[in-house]
């Protein structure tokens, strides 16, 4: 495979294309969508902790339906 010659047509054929989901995937792809990353570093934090939780006790948790019941039962919803 010549890899110059398949990035050249890559290149010509994004040339040519508009759709703005093809960008966005490849931005993503190639990882340069950091621009548009919306969490602060206080949220990233949030998360990363949220998901260490859920790992050290993946069992605590309850299904979507379960909360809209629960919620339903509270007249929260």
């Amino acid at each position: 495979m010549d890899i110059q010659l398949e990035k050249e047509l890559i290149v010509e054929e994004l040339r040519l294309r508009n759709e703005e989901w093809l960008i966005i995937a490849i931005k993503k792809l190639l990882e340069l969508d950091t621009l548009n990353d919306n969490f602060t570093s206080e949220h990233k934090s949030i998360i990363k902790q949220r998901i260490k939780e859920y790992e050290a006790h993946p069992e605590d948790v309850i299904s979507i339906d379960e909360l809209t019941l629960e919620l339903k039962a509270e007249d929260k919803l």
